[in-house]
């Protein structure tokens, strides 16, 4: 999945007082593009996500994995490390989590959104309830 150019917020890092416009380019030091992976085995499914995810991106994952399977999980920091995933809502706050979150702000989001695409797949290959 082709991920933006990679750039730290020193809005994010430094407290809020730097304009949020003052972005660092991190090009080569993280991956322009990555892979989301994701398993089932029977009623048990699994997504993988190449960051560390914020807790409101997993249970979103979770929750729509476990309309179709009775259990979900969600792993971090898998084939890939894309830094800290967030949401849109909480990428403009500055805070430890959000400083490492290098992406644009829908990056989490976008993550989000293709690992459930990904579990849907699997379910409409036959696997899940």
């Amino acid at each position: 999945m082709p991920l933006p150019s990679p750039r730290l917020s020193l809005h994010n890092c430094l407290g809020g007082w730097m304009p949020a416009a003052v972005r660092l380019p991190l090009d080569g030091a993280f991956p322009g593009e990555t892979t989301l992976t994701a398993v089932a085995l029977g009623d048990i499914a699994w997504a993988a996500l190449p960051g560390e995810p914020a807790t409101a991106l997993g249970l979103r994952i979770k929750s729509q994995a476990r309309r179709t399977f009775r259990h979900a999980f969600v792993a971090g920091v898998s084939n890939d490390y894309v830094g800290y995933l967030v949401t849109a809502a909480d990428h403009g706050r500055p805070s430890y989590v959000t400083c490492g979150s290098v992406y644009d702000a829908r990056t989490g989001d976008d993550l989000t959104e293709r690992a459930v695409e990904l579990l849907r797949e699997l379910h409409a290959a036959g696997r899940g309830r």
